[in-house]
């Protein structure tokens, strides 16, 4: 029961960063704001559990280095979308990384995906052209395809934790994750691109906020958590990431929600949850070569 709880906040954490980091990066560079929220994320583990990590470390240094790279791909992409669409289209749109590691696993496994996968999938795919329908058309703004992408690293992140957590020391696991995000996007950004610090003071309550409690803790929990709870259960509980990301944008952004944009939330989350249900595996046909 502890480790459902745990989950339950991560995604409590997560889906109130939509609205948090959509304000800072209006004043802050995207890349380096995510470099200094991770940056103090790994600093928090390594000072409150210096002897797990000196234990632990070299064991977690290559699923660490796999995962952080994910990580970096994700936020990075969730973070320059979530610029130019919503907190709540981003939550929902994010939340089909859940789908999407449904659809990893049977590519996988070549299991066959038995109904309410397959009606999950159908779902979510449904639900996310209803999020694209705009002004009586479709149409996929860049923010919606910078998000989808976002989706896709997270989904591999949660595929591989899946793999990776049982075997490595939890602490010691996210603090390379950490690391390697904060090491990729400062590099990048006071490096390469020169961005100045002044414009990240001005946001530090946010870095403080997705730092300490979205990164350190929420994927703390979650690697601690999927040590005990499978990826199935996993998926279904972090399916309420996108309804919390909802209601903080309605309440702190005053974001409108017409129908098209309930009805494809809806249907995104139900196919999230239908998706991630037990499922009777039957082995598929193997294609020449395989996979």
């Amino acid at each position: 029961m502890l480790h459902r709880i745990l989950l339950l906040l991560s995604a409590l954490f997560w889906g109130g960063t939509f609205v948090v980091v959509k304000q800072a990066v209006a004043a802050a560079d995207p890349i380096l704001f995510i470099g200094a929220r991770f940056l103090l994320a790994a600093i928090m583990l390594v000072v409150i559990f210096p002897r797990v990590l000196r234990r632990n470390l070299r064991d977690a240094l290559r699923p660490g280095i796999i995962l952080g790279l994910m990580l970096t791909a994700g936020y990075i992409t969730q973070t320059l979308g979530l610029q130019l669409t919503t907190a709540t289209a981003s939550g929902f749109i994010t939340g089909l990384s859940i789908i999407l590691v449904t659809v990893f696993d049977i590519l996988i496994t070549r299991k066959s995906p038995g109904i309410p996968a397959l009606t999950g999938v159908i779902c979510g795919t449904i639900g996310l052209l209803l999020l694209s329908f705009r002004g009586g058309r479709l149409e996929f703004a860049t923010g919606d395809l910078l998000t989808l992408a976002c989706a896709f690293a997270f989904a591999l992140h949660i595929t591989l934790t899946g793999r990776y957590a049982p075997k490595c020391e939890p602490i010691a696991l996210s603090t390379v994750q950490f690391t390697v995000v904060a090491v990729i996007c400062l590099t990048y950004s006071l490096l390469f691109k020169q961005q100045p610090l002044t414009p990240l003071w001005s946001v530090w309550p946010a870095v403080a906020f997705t730092g300490i409690f979205a990164s350190g803790l929420a994927f703390l929990f979650q690697t601690m958590a999927q040590r005990h709870v499978s990826t199935v259960q996993t998926a279904i509980i972090l399916a309420a990431e996108p309804l919390f990301a909802a209601l903080f944008g309605r309440l702190v952004l005053k974001e409108q929600t017409g129908w098209v944009l309930i009805a494809g939330g809806l249907l995104i989350v139900s196919g999230m949850i239908l998706s991630a249900l037990p499922r009777k595996t039957v082995s598929l046909p193997s294609s020449k070569g395989g996979l």
